[in-house]
């Protein structure tokens, strides 16, 4: 909340991306009060996956007796004790970490929708509780080894379109000797007066 209270004090509309984002909603959420937010992972996400979870999640909703079986999943755990969920945690499950991360937040996922953006990219649309707003997740497959600059002349941001770049978790690659190139590259993303 700190962050947010820099970045976007007053909760305007906010176009972000999440750098190495896996199924982390909330980090994100509470760092900028995003609107609309392109998750940019090594690991692509299925729609059809999606959805099938999105669905699974509704039809679990409808059984208060499952609520502790839901809240069981290892993902939460490790969140929780380290502030972040490993890879090798959430696995080829994110698409269903997601939909959780969601129902924890405690998202009507009733009115949640997956669809695929113009670019043909999956997205998912929702609301938090109490709130009209729509927001928007835009999930875009993103290699860090490959050179940054051919990303941008394919990726469906664009130049001086984002608000902010979100990044916690990118493992080694700030490591790598590609990195000053790739803030480069990704700070063209941002508008003039955009945050890193």
């Amino acid at each position: 909340l700190a962050i947010r209270q820099i970045v976007n004090p007053f909760s305007q509309d906010f176009v972000i991306a999440s750098v190495g984002s896996g199924p982390d909603i909330v980090g994100p959420l509470l760092a900028t009060d995003f609107s609309r937010a392109y998750f940019l992972d090594i690991r692509p996400i299925d729609i059809k996956r999606l959805s099938n979870n999105l669905r699974l999640w509704r039809w679990l909703g409808k059984f208060p007796f499952l609520a502790r079986v839901r809240q069981r999943w290892d993902y939460f755990s490790v969140k929780r004790n380290r502030g972040y969920s490993n890879v090798a945690v959430f696995g080829n499950f994110t698409e269903f970490y997601l939909i959780q991360e969601l129902d924890a937040m405690g998202v009507p996922l009733k009115d949640a929708v997956v669809h695929r953006n113009s670019s043909g990219h999956p997205a998912l649309v929702f609301h938090l509780p109490g709130e009209a707003r729509k927001r928007e997740i835009v999930f875009v497959p993103f290699n860090f080894a490959d050179h940054a600059r051919d990303l941008l002349r394919s990726d469906p941001i664009g130049a001086g379109v984002l608000d902010a770049i979100f990044e916690k978790a990118t493992g080694s690659f700030p490591r790598s000797k590609e990195y000053p190139e790739y803030l480069r590259s990704v700070s063209e993303w941002l508008q003039p007066r955009g945050f890193l």
